[in-house]
């Protein structure tokens, strides 16, 4: 019961610090930095899933998209790639279509 007890201790305090990783497979994602109208939403393979999960990337949850939803955000430490990661891909979809109209290019 002791070790059950440590392990849940040690549990919350990796969520608490971030440490968990969590899995975006099988969400949908663009890269909101570069030009949406010539992005597409792509299905997190487990690959991309990989990376994203890596120190290479920081995720957190973002503010209120131009669709209004609040997404997780994964931004590269190195910058010039910041995924929005979405459930649906229709929500993607929606998202990349209301940043395109939005854009000024």
């Amino acid at each position: 019961m002791k070790l059950a007890g440590s392990l849940a201790v040690a549990s919350v305090f990796c969520l608490l610090n971030g440490s968990a990783e969590a899995s975006f497979a099988g969400k949908y994602t663009f890269n909101w930095l570069k030009s949406p109208g010539k992005q597409r939403c792509l299905k997190i393979d487990s690959k991309l899933d990989a990376e994203m999960s890596s120190r290479r990337f920081k995720c957190e949850r973002g503010g209120r998209t131009e669709a209004g939803q609040t997404p997780m955000a994964c931004k590269r430490l190195a910058g010039g790639v910041e995924y929005l990661v979405f459930e649906t891909r229709a929500a993607c979809e929606n998202e990349r279509k209301a940043q395109d109209a939005n854009s000024e290019e």
